[in-house]
């Protein structure tokens, strides 16, 4: 009786230990990897920030405007490994304006002539490159630039006058920026961009026989903004 209960005791004993080695351990409990985040894919957003314009005016200098700008942007990136290509096109609206007035005299008389110009729509289409750090993407943007330029002059001298010229002015734009994923499909951005609208002559037929005024725009602009991906 003795042995029996001895070997009953003992196949117990075994029998607990294979079961307890058959129970997964807690060190090894299967964990579940969520998906990397991808820059990949169509977005909309908007963006405002300011805005420093140059007038870079022949005959007198450099004009300048400070004002704030903003618009609304869409574009489609592309992620490789780290790598990120995109294109993006964006519309805004701003309310440029600066002028410059000056006091002549001619004989006993005195006169006064002005110019004002004025910029309330401009627009990009850009191409981008950047580095993504998981949810931060570093990047560099350039492409196509394009403006509305409203530009007056005005005189009350020997021929008095008002002379207006719009142009639409296509240029070039060059920046850098920064974006953060918020979310899967929110992000956030801040951006600098330097634009350059080329030079253009306006002929003031008051002004003859002296009549060509050439004006050169570019701006510097920084932009905060905030995108949705679909």
């Amino acid at each position: 009786m003795k042995k029996l209960l001895l070997t009953t005791t003992a196949l117990v004993s075994l029998s607990s230990f294979a079961f307890a080695a058959d129970l997964p351990s807690k060190s090894k409990t299967p964990t579940v990897s969520l998906p990397a985040f991808t820059w990949t894919g169509f977005y909309v957003g908007g963006q405002a920030g300011w805005q420093s314009t140059h007038d870079k005016y022949t005959d007198i200098g450099t004009l300048r405007s400070n004002k704030v700008v903003g618009g609304v942007h869409a574009g489609y990136n592309y992620q490789v490994n780290s790598l990120v290509y995109g294109v993006e096109a964006d519309l805004e609206g701003l309310r440029s304006r600066h002028n410059y007035s000056e006091t002549y005299t001619s004989g006993e008389d005195t006169y006064n002539w002005g110019y004002a110009a004025k910029i309330n729509l401009q627009g990009s289409l850009r191409a981008r490159f950047g580095y993504a750090i998981d949810r931060t993407l570093i990047y560099a943007t350039g492409g196509l630039a394009v403006a509305r330029i409203k530009e007056t002059y005005t005189d009350t001298g020997l021929v008095p006058g008002v002379e207006s010229f719009t142009h639409t002015r296509f240029g070039w734009t060059l920046g850098a920026g920064v974006a953060y994923a918020l979310t899967d499909k929110w992000s956030a951005r801040i951006e600098y961009r330097y634009t350059d609208l080329g030079s253009h002559t306006n002929n003031v037929t008051m002004w003859a026989p002296y009549p060509e005024n050439t004006h050169k725009f570019t701006s510097n602009a920084v932009r905060m903004g905030i995108s949705y991906k679909f």
